[in-house]
């Protein structure tokens, strides 16, 4: 079997494998490994494995987790999802967060100031 010939599914689980380590190194470690069990030639598995460490940095999974369980949750499913698509859903599900977790902790700071503060902000 060639790289050309290896369905999407398959090279996917190459990505995934290098997408969960947070280390360069690891990361291109794990990937031999997955790609040795595609059937691959070596040739082909180090190029595989190398394409693999290269998605994940673009992708920055190796420092950005909500980008990395992005991509890891495309990849679970076959679909390699471009790494400029994995950042800016990323960045979309950060702000959200931001948002969402911004209102609630005003609150919060709100409920657990002194009496003597609440009164100086009146």
């Amino acid at each position: 079997m060639t790289l050309r010939e290896l369905p999407r599914a398959r090279r996917a689980r190459v990505y995934l494998a290098a997408l969960c380590e947070d280390d360069p190194t690891f990361a291109l470690e794990e990937a031999l490994q997955a790609a040795g069990k595609t059937g691959l030639g070596s040739a082909d598995r180090q190029r595989l494995a190398a394409d693999a460490v290269r998605y994940a940095v673009a992708c920055h999974g190796l420092r950005d987790t909500t980008a990395a369980r992005i991509a890891c949750r495309s990849l679970c499913q076959g679909v390699i999802p471009s790494p400029v698509a994995v950042i800016r859903q990323a960045r979309r599900e950060d702000r959200k967060i931001g948002r969402q977790t911004q209102a609630s902790l005003a609150r919060r700071l709100r409920l657990s100031a002194p009496a003597s503060v609440a009164e100086a902000r009146l």
